[in-house]
């Protein structure tokens, strides 16, 4: 008779854990990316201040990426759909993602908890935002779930075309390619 053995995959010295966290930083950071200074040069020194960043907040205040994940992509995006209103554009992403920038992703905070509020009371709003943070967490880990058609169908259903571009932007540089190379 042969024993079966349960494999047990999982780090015991939480290596696992700091791997997914790295894999979640290194998302937000080309979802920023793709959603802000995208087709602008960004040397590899510059991703790594930036991606210190991103990572200080996904870490603040729980020490789980994985609940400050959607946040802060929904924040990324709400920048992006300002920035393209205003046409202006952001300065150095280590500079905009300064924790002490209160013109940069700080000044985000207040437009999340607006969203959010107003969320309580509507639903639905801002949808293609959450939409999009939802399906991409999922998209991360394996990009060829179905998590890539259904946010397609939904982003399409809310006629979030531009933010089906981002999507599909992030997901490039992120399986793909590196962003910072010219």
């Amino acid at each position: 008779m042969t024993k079966i053995i349960p494999l047990n995959t999982g780090a015991p010295d939480g290596r696992n854990k700091l791997l997914e966290d790295d894999q979640l930083v290194k998302a937000a950071w080309h979802l920023a990316y793709a959603s802000l200074w995208n087709h602008r040069h960004v040397s590899e020194k510059e991703t790594t201040r930036a991606q210190h960043f991103i990572r200080q907040y996904l870490m603040a205040d729980t020490s789980n990426c994985e609940k400050a994940f959607p946040a802060f992509c929904e924040r990324i995006l709400l920048a992006h759909g300002q920035l393209t209103r205003s046409r202006r554009q952001l300065p150095m992403p280590s500079v905009w993602l300064h924790p002490n920038n209160t013109a940069g992703f700080t000044a985000t905070l207040k437009s999340y908890q607006q969203v959010e509020a107003i969320r309580q009371h509507i639903s639905g709003y801002q949808a293609g935002i959450q939409l999009l943070a939802r399906y991409y967490r999922r998209s991360i880990s394996n990009p060829a779930t179905s998590a890539f058609g259904q946010c397609r169908r939904r982003l399409v259903q809310l006629r979030e075309d531009a933010l089906w571009s981002l999507f599909c932007q992030a997901l490039c540089y992120l399986h793909f390619r590196n962003p910072v190379k010219p």
